[in-house]
């Protein structure tokens, strides 16, 4: 009776573990069924993501990778395994571009969904309460809630801006320090920005948001740190669409040279509208906080100065892991 079940338990395990054998294979042949190419041997469980589960390599350093061996292949597309599930990473520009549109068009934003439901359980609760109370008591406080009520903000959407607000600034923060770095190592470069705001303070001490429109230089600085420093990393980087893309070199945006940029190509926050809010939210504050800077303080290259800048492997910003460290001069 032993023996039959020991030879029960051995048989049921042995089919247990070709069935789960073929099934791996099933999943991990998804893109060689479909004809797709697609990267190296995946391994399980991980598929080809082993080194960013390991915080060995940051996700967008990854997919730039794949980018490489697809653009190589002359893909417009190609395959890559997440765990178990198969991904696709698109190559092509006019590709993305349809897929983005499509996209915003039918699908919603996982997040959004995240974050609506959030509003239906807590926002409307909380928030009502505290609109409620401010009107009931005519208090009134200098602060984002009192300007999205004095607005007309439905209490339901007010978790949604602030959540935006506080996203945005926290990309326009790693953003500056980023171009910070960039301007310590480019002293020329940093001399003309400095150079073409101190000449437009002459005749305005003050500068507003539409003043920044005639900072040429300034907005050509501005998209050079947008090319390098976002995720759309693949695009951006890659030589057929930008001479040195890794150069840190704003004259590729000059008037001159503009014409040459094809909008395909340079998508930092997709393809939105430079005017869509979020968009500009983040262009604004950098340039703000830059014509502060610069106007105030020489940018240098210290002793704590990274010689290299290494990203995080941990999320899919490119962010830096360790504290970016800069000397500044306070100008006369």
């Amino acid at each position: 009776m032993e023996e039959d079940w020991f030879l029960y338990s051995i048989t049921l395990f042995t089919f247990a573990v070709i069935f789960g054998m073929c099934y791996i294979r099933y999943k991990f042949t998804f893109f060689e069924r479909n004809k797709m190419i697609s990267a190296s041997n995946p391994n399980f469980p991980f598929g080809n993501i082993y080194d960013v589960v390991f915080n060995k390599t940051p996700m967008f350093m990854q997919l730039w990778k794949f980018y490489n061996r697809f653009k190589r292949k002359k893909c417009k597309c190609g395959g890559f395994y997440v765990f178990l599930k198969p991904a696709v990473l698109i190559v092509d520009s006019v590709i993305t571009r349809i897929l983005w549109s499509s996209s915003n068009e039918h699908f919603q934003d996982p997040d959004d969904v995240k974050c609506s439901d959030f509003n239906k359980e807590f926002g409307d609760k909380i928030l009502n309460y505290l609109f409620k109370k401010r009107k009931r008591n005519s208090f009134r406080k200098d602060d984002v809630l009192q300007f999205l009520l004095d607005n007309g903000c439905p209490a339901s959407k007010v978790v949604d801006y602030i959540y935006n607000f506080i996203y945005n600034l926290h990309v326009s923060f790693n953003l500056i320090l980023l171009s910070l770095y960039e301007l310590s190592l480019n002293n020329e470069i940093q001399e003309d920005l400095r150079g073409e705001i101190m000449r437009f303070r002459k005749m305005k001490t003050i500068i507003t948001v539409d003043d920044l429109n005639e900072l040429k230089y300034l907005e050509t600085v501005v998209c050079e740190d947008l090319l390098l420093f976002v995720s759309i990393f693949g695009i951006h980087h890659d030589a057929q669409n930008y001479v040195n893309p890794e150069l840190f070199d704003p004259d590729r945006f000059s008037e001159e040279n503009e014409k040459f940029i094809n909008p395909l190509k340079y998508i930092p926050f997709g393809f939105r509208s430079k005017e869509d809010f979020d968009s500009r939210y983040v262009t604004v504050i950098m340039k703000l906080t830059l014509v502060e800077f610069i106007s105030k303080f020489k940018i240098l290259f210290g002793k704590k100065s990274p010689k290299s800048l290494k990203f995080d492997e941990t999320t899919f910003e490119l962010k830096t892991k360790d504290d970016m460290w800069l000397k500044l001069e306070k100008l006369l």
